[in-house]
């Protein structure tokens, strides 16, 4: 939101227009209330009633400044409104009742208080509450526009996280490579390849649907796991000696879509055989602590599993071993 209003109520290079322009409007406000008041009365001159008027101006500018720079940043900024509007309203009260007592002694009346001077207290000082309260407006005018800035870079960062974690449901290499393997075997081996197809359909089904859940079982997590082992052992012709064990309970509620970024990075590490040992302890909270001999675990980019937790917003501890990963939901 970038046009000449939020530049003049916002930019340094427009500070003084700005403050001129607060005066050029408060001056004619305290010059008019003078006039009214001292117009008709006899004895009183023109120039006195300019020099009322200028006095009482300056008393309204300083005022007014007094709540830019300290009632406003220390108070109204800070979301303490009842200190604010207290001192304001005192303020204000302090200030007409002394300019009614000044306005009847160059009258040469007594200061008497009624019915009437009460509703003219009232009307005044919703008027002088108004000239105050607008030296406040650039500051909450920019503060305004920062909060709806920030409320869009969050947005804007949700979406990225969103889709970023819709592009992650999905492995565009494991869909690449089972499409190719499925064309290669579809003419020697077509019912093998229904059944390859199918259990793909199910994993992708898994990733796209459930993972847009709050919550899955537990036990649907493990096993869609193994799916796409699998999955991983029928292309690559790639046995991986796999052993899922649960302690605890396995029909528990968990965010999906944990276990296959912590597990996926070792698929593609080592040659031949791999040991693959996979230990979810449910009991309080949630571990999963994984095996594997197929090389340096400490080597495993673990960027999408962070990117999963980190959108899911969950508290987690993560740990990486030469010989085994671990991760803890807190």
């Amino acid at each position: 939101m970038k046009n000449s209003v939020y530049d003049f109520l916002t930019r340094p290079k427009f500070l003084i227009f700005r403050h001129l322009m607060f005066i050029g409007v408060l001056i004619p406000i305290a010059l008019a209330q003078a006039f009214f008041v001292f117009g008709n009365v006899p004895g009183v001159s023109e120039r006195m009633i300019y020099q009322f008027g200028l006095g009482f101006a300056a008393v309204l500018l300083a005022f007014s400044y007094f709540n830019r720079f300290i009632l406003t940043p220390r108070l109204l900024l800070k979301d303490r409104y009842t200190a604010f509007l207290v001192i304001i309203w005192l303020a204000l009260f302090v200030l007409v009742g002394l300019k009614y007592h000044v306005e009847q002694l160059w009258i040469g009346s007594d200061a008497l208080v009624n019915g009437i001077t009460v509703l003219d207290w009232a009307s005044n000082g919703t008027l002088y509450s108004i000239c105050i309260a607008s030296s406040s407006a650039p500051l909450l005018f920019r503060r305004w526009i920062d909060d709806q800035e920030q409320i869009e870079d969050l947005e804007k960062e949700r979406l990225a996280y969103e889709l970023e974690d819709y592009k992650n449901r999905i492995n565009p290499q494991l869909i690449q490579t089972s499409i190719l393997y499925a064309a290669r075997r579809v003419e020697r081996e077509p019912h093998q390849v229904t059944i390859f197809l199918q259990k793909l359909s199910e994993t992708l089904r898994y990733q796209l649907y459930d993972y847009q859940r709050d919550q899955v079982l537990l036990a649907s997590e493990v096993q869609f796991l193994k799916d796409v082992i699998a999955l991983h052992e029928q292309i690559n012709a790639k046995h991986y000696d796999l052993s899922v064990r649960i302690e605890g309970d396995a029909n528990r509620l968990i965010s999906p879509g944990l276990l296959l970024p912590l597990v996926e990075p070792v698929l593609g590490l080592g040659y031949g055989a791999v040991f693959l040992h996979i230990d979810v302890i449910s009991r309080g909270g949630v571990a999963f602590r994984m095996e594997s001999d197929s090389g340096d675990l400490t080597t495993c980019d673990l960027t999408l599993l962070i990117q999963r937790l980190t959108f899911l917003a969950l508290t987690y501890r993560l740990n990486k071993e030469s010989d085994h990963l671990t991760l803890q939901l807190c």
